[in-house]
């Protein structure tokens, strides 16, 4: 990740699964580790244009701002909300699809039995 990174509690959550599920240790372990952030707002903008009768186009244009005067913080101690809105996407993720790629790597690792 650059220093110039902006991520938000999408990015943040993905990141924490890799780092510290076991399972997926092999790829956590080349990740970075995540010392002082500096904290700024994002503000989504969703798009819906609409093409016909029943059928549209949907986008999303991400806002992110992050003044000068932005406050500093350990990646362990991020604002209340901005933690929540982490911790509520990592449960979503552990329960996608994108989840099970821990249970499918760690039954890569083990021997096959034959019969």
């Amino acid at each position: 990740m650059s220093p110039l990174s902006i991520v938000g509690p999408d990015e943040l959550a993905l990141f924490k699964m890799f780092k510290t599920d076991p399972k997926l240790s092999a790829a956590g372990a080349s990740m970075p580790t995540l010392g002082k952030l500096r904290v700024g707002q994002r503000t989504v903008y969703t798009f819906k244009f609409r093409l016909a009768a029943g059928s549209y186009v949907q986008s999303a244009l991400n806002d992110n701002r992050l003044p000068n005067e932005a406050p500093i913080v350990s990646s362990d101690n991020l604002p209340a909300d901005f933690q929540k809105a982490i911790d509520e996407r990592l449960a979503a993720l552990k329960k996608s699809p994108l989840g099970s790629i821990g249970a499918m790597m760690d039954a890569m690792g083990k021997p096959a039995i034959n019969p």
